[in-house]
Formats: C-alpha cells, structure tokens, sequence
C-alpha cells in the first residue's frame, strides 16, 4: 500500500509583505570606536518592513550597549548615529522567532553626513538566551515535503517526541513532549497566546491550527524564564497580518484513491468464516486547499488580511459495513450489507480575518478573528437532506470518534460544528526603554469526546452489543463481524461546550546591558457537558442472538466546571561583557469549583423520580506557588559564534478542567449507568422484572457492586484529602535543567 500527496504552491503575487505578531525578537550588541572603547549615548535605529511603525529606536548605556526589544520577525537595519562619528549602517539582519542576535558595531570619527554601509551574514548563534528554540520560517514551511499541518512541523524539530498520529493527512488533534515528559505536555499558541482544550494537559485541541498561512513557527523545547507555569515544549504560530503591499496566495495539497494499494486476494475478500474484507485501508480522497490576501486600507496606518481554507480526508474502514436491518425495529439481528461500506470523513473549513491598527506613534492594536467549522461523518440515509455531508449510494461516513460499532450505533457525528478564536493585542513603546503589552484571547468550540448521532441518528431503538462472532445456523451468516459489537442504535453520547479564556500584561525596562520584564497572567475556563442517552435509556448484550444481560441510564446528564488561574512574574536579563546572566521568579495561584447550574439532570424517567440537583462546591481552592528560574550564556569567543548555556527551573504542571481540579464535582460522583444480568426466558427482548429492585426478581438478577449505588455517589471514587486541594507548595510541579551549547 502507498500513499503520496502532491502540494502545489500558486503564488498570486510575490511582494514584500510586513508581519504583526509577537515574535518578541531582540537586536543587541556593544558600540565601539576604532580603539575598542565603548561609545554611551550612540541612537541606534533598528528599521523594517516588518515594523508598522517602521522605526524603534534605543541608546546605548554606559557600557556602550543597545537592546532593542519585541521585535517582529522580518529583516532588519541598524543605523548608528553619534555626534562626530560617521553614521553606520547594518543591512540585511534576518531576525525570527525570540532569537537575541548580538550585532557589534565599531564608529570611525568623522561627520554625520558620510554613511558606512556595512553588510554580512546574519549571526545564527544567540550567545545571551538560554532558551531551546527552533524557528521556521515560511521559506523552510513551503519546502517540507507533505502536507502542512503541525504534526508535520513539530516531526521537524529536534527533542520532540510527537504522537503516532501526528502525520495523518485527517484532521486531527497532535499531542508532543520533551526531555522525556508526558506526551500531552506540548502547548501551543498563536502571537504567543495559548489556543488549546481545557483537559487532557491543556496544551492542543481538536481546533487545526492555520499552520499554512504563517510568516513562522517557533518550537520554544525548555529553557523558558517567567513567562510560563510549564516546562514543555510550546508551538507559537506568527499568522502572516497586511503590509503596505497587497499580497495574495493560494494553496492546493491533494491524494486519491490513486494513492493507496490493493492487496485484496480471493483469500481476503472470501465469505464468512473467511475476513470478508470488501476494500483495502487507506485514503479514499484527501485535499487541502486554501487562499489568502492582504495588504493597506490605508498606508503605514491601517492593514488587513483575510484568508480561507478548507480540508477533508477520506479514509476506507476495514471490515466495517452497512447493517441491512437498520431502523428496522421488528429486527434484533444483524446482517451485513456487502454494497454499503464505512469510511472515515474528517473535514473542517476556516475563514480568518486580521486587521492591524497604529493608533498613534506609540500605540499598535491588532485583531484576530477566526472561525472554523469541523464537520465528521455523514448522515445514515441517501434521502437524509441535513448535516454537513449526504452519505454515498456505496458507502456511510463515520467520525473519528470510534469506528468500531456498526454506522447506525456510531454516535461519532461533528455536524458543523463551531470553534471561535477572537484575540486583540496592545503594544506601546511607550519610550526607548519603556515597552507595554497587553492582550485577550476568546477560544471556544463545541465538540466533544464522541460528537453526536448523526442528523438522522437512531435514539429511538434500543442498541445491541453481539458478544459473539460465531455463525448463526439459521442464517448462515456470523452474528457480528467482531467481538462486542454494537448495532441498532445510539446508547449514549458527549458533546460539550468548551471556553477557555486568557489574558496579559507587561512591562519591559530595556537598556543597553539589562531587560527587564515585569507581567501578568490570568485565565478562566468554562466547560459543559452532555452526557445524551437513547430514549429507552437502555442497551442490550446478546451471546449468538440471545439476551443475557441490560444497562440502563439515567436522562440527560449534565456536568459543568469552572478553573481559574492567575500569575504575576518578574525576569531579570543582564549582560557583562562575555556573560549574560538571567532569572525570574513567578508566582501562581490556581482554583476550580463546581456551580450549581448545569449540573445534574432537572428530568425525570423510570429510573429517577425527582430531578437531582446539586449546590455550587469548591474543588481545588486553591494552589500558590512560587518558582524560580535561572540561566546563564557565555560567549566563548567573544565573536558571537559560540556560546555555552545552563539553565535550570522549578515549573508547574498546567491547571484545567481535569484531575484534582474537578476531583470535587459532585455531578462527577453519581453513579449513572449499571448493568444487569438478564435471562430473557421468553424471548421477547422485553425485560420481564421491576429494574430499580435491586434484587432479584422475575428475569432479573441481583444487581451487585458498585452498579448497585445506581442514582447515589459512586462507591468506586477516589476520597479526596482536602489537604491536597488546597495551600503552597502542593500543585504538581518539576525541577527541570538544561545546558545546551551552540556554534556556527
């Protein structure tokens, strides 16, 4: 089996085009004259395209050193200027991701008036960060061969460990780690911001970052200083903004039916007891297609960029088949139909719009606004016209939640479903020295672990788990493809609401030997869950066509929780001579409750008399930390090729809507679903015995085990220490060190 794609790049138009975003770049160095003394009060002048005010400017300090900060990505100029001195001019300065590049000048005596250009290559080596980065920019992005999704770049950094399925051509949710850490570890962020689920680590989601649109990426792997409660890995995407040039792209990366092999031989594709298999695995279809354009609305003041994308994998599921009694209830059987396979079918469509505004000399706004729609699956019947996709005349599309259950029983169904990016960044070089930040993002999707049934899903029908793949004798035919396989209907499914917020602040005193940097940090993260069940509330287990056992549920259930957090940090960087010394110190505070509403069910059905309700309770209230953290650079040689780096950290692990801090929920502690043995002796697949008479009686056994607690807290769940929940020191957390060198 093969597979391939074949991207092609349709440039529009090949412009220069400046970037807004928060690639928080530095240009440093020491201002000479030609006997090597340090020359104070020299204006240097670091000047781009990148810029939308075009100049920022800064001083060297006593000890002839400039530091100019918050650099966007792009190419650089330095122009040097001091009363009885020529004016020096460095060209050509490539800077990218938070890269300090360390640019000497040396000033010969003479008059302003006369210009020394100087060229040469860009330092590649930071001699003065002791932070792990690898940046790519969208030179290196377009020439990776495959597709351009972040599984595919973050396969392309150095001490990532990234998940199996990061290279899958579907859409899908990438986990990564370093150094060893745990593989939902990896974060990532867009202008420096997280954009990830609230669970599972609280680093990546099901959202498929715009990865093709970037002017870079930057993989920060460890070494961070205060501006992070974790120590993992974190992706940064740098979205490309307008420039005073109109700038459009296009995009188109595609695999066929063409792509893949056949292998299929009579052995495979023969009849039960034989596998029976009707298509090989692999891609079906597969594109990427997008397009993009920006540029003024009006110069030097006021930038927009818009772009469009949209994806979709096809996948064949082995072994999986269209169940020819669907929707027909009278049956209790399953019997394949050989005409109608299963693929997989993953899209998402997004539509992205910037606008970037220097409000005055000092003052920068950018707005960011995304919308992806995330469509899986398809609907059951050809004349179904609703959803986002018609199921074929040949085959039914499943989600990628499970493919295991028979298509009517898959509850895997993402019908356009919404996510929601909106985030606005200030930024103010108030002074040569004094920089302001601030900025808000809004992410928020609907989803969930397992979707929804389909638009004509089946809640109707009781499901049914055959246990059995034997043959049944009356119909020549096996009662199931696989062991425990669910057919007939939908028992239950999660879709939930997802709305992690966060926000910052900061100051930065930059002078020529010294940066420091003084922030706040601050999120809240809400989450609802449904917890959906069929209308009987009940499933069946059969063994070879027979009833031996039941579960059944309570209504609708609903859990929701609420996590917060908050930070203040201060980072010191100071530059002597050879050596750069740096340090931060952070503090942290992280708490979660559980409110009242949208907790429970207010339904009521056989199996719960009264609507069951619970009062607002506290989870973790609350966690406070501080931690240190320490670097050091030494520039070997002192001609900014060499450098030898140590950094060591204390950092935390991060704070969601998960593990201790929502251990407390009470909705989480109710017992709603049990399971009961069952003897249909008459076999009419109805259950002959009162079910909430927990002994035995009429077809029914003994509920025993925790199943017996049904509708009262759980007797399985973890007693929580409130100690833990609470006071310093107790959140998990990690030291973590480091001592990378670099050369060129």
């Amino acid at each position: 089996m093969r597979r391939a794609s074949i991207p092609v790049l349709l440039l529009v138009a090949v412009t220069l085009c400046p970037s807004l975003a928060l690639a928080q770049g530095t240009l440093t160095g020491t201002i000479r004259d030609e006997s090597g003394a340090v020359l104070p009060g020299v204006t240097v002048e670091a000047a781009s395209p990148a810029l939308i005010e075009k100049v920022r400017v800064a001083v060297t300090d006593a000890a002839g050193q400039y530091r100019i900060t918050s650099l966007n990505a792009g190419t650089y100029s330095l122009t040097a200027r001091l009363t009885g001195f020529n004016l020096v001019r460095r060209e050509g300065i490539e800077l990218s991701g938070t890269s300090t590049l360390t640019i000497p000048i040396e000033m010969k005596v003479g008059a302003l008036e006369e210009t020394i250009t100087v060229t040469g290559e860009t330092p590649v080596v930071d001699v003065q960060t002791t932070q792990r980065e690898t940046v790519l920019n969208a030179d290196v992005i377009a020439a990776v061969p495959g597709n351009r999704s972040v599984g595919t770049l973050l396969n392309t950094v150095p001490g990532l460990n990234v998940n199996d399925g990061a290279l899958a051509a579907s859409p899908t949710m990438t986990f990564f780690a370093a150094r060893g850490g745990p593989i939902n570890e990896g974060r990532m962020a867009i202008n420096g911001m997280t954009i990830a689920a609230p669970f599972n680590g609280g680093g990546v989601s099901t959202y498929i970052l715009d990865s093709v649109n970037v002017d870079e990426v930057s993989v920060a792997v460890a070494g961070g200083l205060g501006e992070s409660d974790i120590g993992g890995p974190v992706m940064n995407l740098i979205p490309r903004s307008g420039g005073n040039q109109f700038r459009g792209s296009a995009f188109i990366n595609n695999a066929g039916d063409w792509s893949r092999g056949n292998n299929l031989t009579p052995e495979l594709t023969a009849p039960p007891p034989g596998p029976n298999l009707a298509e090989t695995p692999g891609i079906i279809n597969s594109y990427d297609a997008s397009g993009s354009f920006g540029g003024p609305i009006k110069r030097d003041r006021l930038w927009f960029f818009a772009s469009y994308r949209s994806l979709e994998t096809a996948a064949a599921v082995t072994g999986v088949v269209a169940n020819a009694n669907a929707f027909d209830a009278a049956r209790w059987d399953w019997v394949a139909d050989p005409t109608v396979t299963a693929r997989t079918l993953q899209g998402r469509e997004s539509y992205i719009g910037r606008i970037t505004m220097q409000v005055s000399a000092r003052h920068r706004v950018s707005y960011n606004q995304e919308y992806q729609r995330r469509c899986e699956g398809s609907t059951l019947k050809l004349e179904t016209d609703a959803g986002c996709n018609r199921r074929g005349s040949d085959w039914i599309g499943l989600g990628a939640g499970s493919t295991a259950p028979s298509p009517e029983a898959n509850p895997s169904y993402f019908g356009n479903l919404p996510y929601h990016v909106n985030q606005v960044i200030w930024t103010a070089p108030m002074t040569s020295k004094l920089l302001l930040e601030a900025g808000f993002t809004r992410f928020m999707f609907r989803g969930g672990t397992t979707g929804r049934p389909a638009p004509d899903g089946i809640m109707n029908l009781i499901p049914v788990t055959e246990q059995s793949t034997a043959v049944n004798p009356a119909t020549g035919l096996p009662y199931a493809p696989r062991a425990n396989f669910v057919y007939r209907g939908v028992a239950t499914a999660n879709p939930n609401y997802a709305n992690p917020n966060n926000w910052r602040a900061s100051a930065s005193y930059v002078t020529g030997s010294h940066e420091m940097k003084v922030g706040y940090q601050g999120s809240y993260i809400r989450v609802n869950n449904w917890f959906l069940v069929n209308e009987q509330q009940l499933a069946y287990r059969f063994n070879q066509g027979v009833p031996n056992q039941f579960t059944f549920r309570l209504p609708e259930w609903l859990q929701s929780d609420r996590t917060s957090t908050a930070a203040i940090y201060v980072q010191d960087r100071w530059t002597r001579g050879r050596v750069t010394l740096q340090g931060a110190l952070r503090y942290d505070r992280a708490w979660s409750f559980t409110p009242a509403e949208h907790n429970g069910t207010e339904l009521t059905s056989p199996f719960n008399a009264a609507p069951i309700r619970f009062e607002r309770t506290p989870g973790v209230d609350a966690f406070n930390d501080i931690t240190p953290r320490f670097g050091v650079a030494y520039d070997v040689f002192g001609n900014g090729k060499t450098a030898l780096k140590f950094n060591i950290g204390h950092y935390l692990d991060a704070a969601t809507n998960d593990s201790e801090y929502t251990s407390n929920s009470p909705a989480a502690r109710i017992v709603r679903t049990a399971s009961r043995n069952w003897a249909d002796t008459n076999n009419n697949k109805v259950i002959d015995c009162d079910i909430m008479n927990f002994a035995a009686n009429g077809e029914c056994a003994a509920l025993t085990g925790n199943d017996a607690n049904f509708g009262g807290v759980s007797g399985n769940i973890t007693q929580v220490n409130p100690a833990t929940l609470k006071g310093w020191g107790v959140r998990q957390n990690d030291w973590q060190w480091g001592s990378p060198s670099s050369t060129s």
